[in-house]
């Protein structure tokens, strides 16, 4: 068992723990990021490469590498001052690239660093080096397949009328029920011709579907489509091999600059690559819904180097608590739901230039979609239902060791008073649309009290869950019920498209969400289970007891300002405005600057945000 154990431990204000993990971690990295600044290489790094995404880039890595710790750290802290004495006096730093900057950066006088590697961590060590020899056959086998026949490269997929692509990670799927990687293609004016998806890998052409499932509904798109690893045309960027030359040409002084110039150039080679691949498929727009890693960085430089640019999406509503949502977009523009996102998005650590209000951009209810709520709701009433209720869940486990998620033991807790709510009254009807398809199997008590109550025909259970939108299925409820260890993105998903929503806070965030708790406290956000619940009932039973139960109306033009249906039109018309200037030979700057003159004349100055 795990010496480190977050189980329910908390911070001083009843916080969850992992939180000042997150804060911890961001504090290092940015300490960090200040003492290699001082050194030549770093310098010479930012002598030819744009310096803030130089800076984001080493933020996130670092950060990145330090999670672990950090969470060891808060929680021998924790036991420290609640137990008296900590778990152990050395903490092992191996996933760390520097020891000697860490210990340069975080000075302890109750916990000493060491690299140590242990049985574990030679298992971990042993999997990954096969796996990285399996990429390495793979790769060498594919390259050499691209080689001798060259049709598997840009020139048999991209037509040779467009001057300029728009290309995309496939990271969220395409199926337009759920959350898509092109849902700004529709009505958006741009020829599906000019837009590339590209795949990073096997494992992620399965992810959301079968993979036969994934590529038939972009052939019917008319995209273009990629995969990474049957393409090979890495050339040699001039700019990038003489920067690598002058780094090389670098002593380093110390360890820590040893390794600085190691990770400069693993940047450097990233860069490289992804500008050979934009320069390859005339990539001059891009997307990528990545949220982790430092790669998405290296795009970002490579596009600019080639006068191009990137935009983002919402995948998670933004929070406020310090180290949260840490470097996950880095782009020339980002289109927000509205204000209340936007501005929560400046606090967060993320070099956005323009951020865009878009409005709710999911609103779309395919006929399938609009068949499939019909039904259910069709068949409450059928047997009497009077009050739905939607339960939105998330990430659950025993947190025994460095995940903190809400515990499975409250999970069941969570489930188990709405469906015993459900066999007392018959009037209520249940919706469970759960965050992923084990959510429910791992719940065995919750599963037995379904079965038993499954011929009721008063609950229904949303199959094939994951990245599906809630508020298709808020449409139908009376009241969106959530709870999550983080900010609720699927129940202000609902709420926005004018769902009453409640959630229950098991993280406790009233110490970070003063604006939210300011208004909303025991209305729309409760700390305390029971007394939810007991509020939910005599709201059914008497609605005009409490009107302001579960109401968000007063604060919905901060969310969405349009809420009209149509935020991915926006989000695509302005994708076109971009491609139609490069096409006209605009440079990036008056691409964007054109685009974002159209959309503040269309939909007001309002609406174009300055980060």
């Amino acid at each position: 068992m795990d010496e480190f154990q977050y189980l329910d431990k908390r911070d001083e204000n009843g916080l969850m723990l992992r939180y000042s993990a997150r804060r911890l971690a961001k504090d290092v990295a940015e300490e960090c990021v200040k003492k290699i600044s001082q050194y030549s290489v770093y310098n010479t790094l930012i002598e030819s490469l744009p310096k803030k995404y130089v800076e984001i880039y080493y933020k996130k890595l670092l950060y990145e590498c330090f999670l672990p710790t950090a969470n060891k750290i808060v929680i021998n802290k924790w036991h420290i001052e609640n137990a008296g004495k900590p778990i152990i006096k050395k903490v092992n730093v191996i996933g760390f690239p520097s020891k000697e900057l860490l210990e340069l950066v975080l000075h302890s006088n109750t916990i000493v660093f060491e690299h140590k590697t242990d049985l574990h961590q030679v298992r971990l060590n042993i999997k990954k080096c096969i796996k990285s020899v399996y990429h390495m056959i793979f790769k060498l086998k594919h390259t050499l397949i691209a080689k001798l026949y060259p049709l598997t490269n840009k020139k048999s997929i991209i037509s040779s009328e467009h001057k300029n692509v728009i290309a995309t990670n496939y990271v969220e799927g395409v199926v337009k029920d759920k959350r898509s990687d092109l849902l700004w293609l529709d009505n958006s004016g741009v020829k599906p011709s000019s837009v590339l998806v590209y795949f990073e890998s096997s494992m992620m052409m399965t992810r959301h579907d079968q993979t036969d499932e994934g590529i038939r509904i972009l052939k019917d798109y008319g995209v273009n489509c990629v995969k990474l690893w049957k393409w090979n045309n890495l050339k040699s960027v001039s700019p990038i091999d003489v920067l690598k030359n002058n780094i090389k040409n670098n002593r380093p002084v110390d360890p820590i600059e040893k390794w600085l110039i190691q990770a400069s150039f693993t940047l450097l080679n990233q860069v490289e690559y992804w500008y050979s691949f934009f320069s390859d498929f005339k990539v001059r727009v891009h997307s990528d819904s990545n949220e982790y890693g430092v790669e998405t960085i290296a795009k970002q430089v490579a596009l600019i180097k080639l006068d191009g640019c990137s935009f983002g999406k919402m995948r998670s509503y933004p929070f406020t608590k310090k180290g949260s949502f840490f470097g996950h977009y880095n782009n020339d523009i980002f289109f927000a739901w509205g204000q209340h996102a936007a501005f929560r998005l400046i606090n967060t650590d993320n070099i956005i230039d323009k951020t865009l209000l878009s409005g709710y951009p999911y609103h779309t209810r395919s006929e399938k979609i609009q068949k499939e709520v019909g039904i259910i709701k069709e068949n409450f009433f059928s047997r009497g239902v009077k009050f739905i209720v939607l339960l939105l869940d998330s990430n659950h486990g025993s947190n025994k060791g460095l995940m903190q998620v809400v515990e499975t033991s409250f999970m069941e807790t969570f489930y188990q008073s709405f469906l015993n709510w459900l066999i007392d009254d018959e009037e209520i009807g249940l919706i469970i649309k759960s965050k992923k398809p084990d959510m429910l199997d791992n719940l065995p008590a919750t599963k037995g009290l379904l079965h038993k109550i499954i011929d009721s025909g008063r609950c229904h259970v949303v199959d094939n869950p994951f990245q599906k939108i809630s508020a298709n299925y808020a449409s139908i409820a009376d009241i969106s019920v959530a709870t999550a260890f983080w900010f609720p993105s699927a129940l202000m998903e609902c709420v926005v498209t004018g769902s009453r929503g409640i959630f229950y806070d098991y993280s406790n965030t009233k110490s970070v969400e003063t604006e939210l708790y300011a208004w909303g406290e025991n209305k729309v956000f409760f700390k305390d289970f029971d007394e939810m619940t007991a509020a939910m009932k005599s709201y059914k039973a008497n609605p005009n007891s409490n009107p302001a139960f579960g109401d968000w109306s007063e604060h919905l033009d901060e969310l969405d300002p349009y809420r009209d249906g149509r935020g991915e039109e926006r989000i695509g018309t302005y994708i076109h405005w971009l491609l139609e200037s490069f096409d006209k030979g605009k440079s990036r700057e008056e691409a964007i600057g054109n685009a974002n003159k159209i959309f503040a004349e269309s939909w007001g100055m309002d609406k174009v945000i300055d980060m």
